[in-house]
């Protein structure tokens, strides 16, 4: 049960990062903050893991 709801909470908190790096120009940083992980090291590292590149090459990828 425990995982599940970590899964959850993992897939809630990198939705709301990918609208974040589509919608402002915030960076990694302060988007690793707002959707609750004190370090940007473990924000880019799950969302590396989850879609196989990170934030900023995601945000790249998005607007070209």
């Amino acid at each position: 049960f425990d995982e599940k709801l970590n899964e959850y909470i993992t897939e809630v908190r990198m939705s709301k990062a990918k609208e974040l790096l589509i919608t402002t120009n915030l960076n990694g940083s302060q988007i690793a903050e707002m959707v609750g992980y004190a370090e940007s090291s473990t924000f880019i590292r799950v969302f590396k893991k989850l879609y196989g590149v990170t934030p900023m090459q995601y945000k790249k990828n998005i607007m070209m």
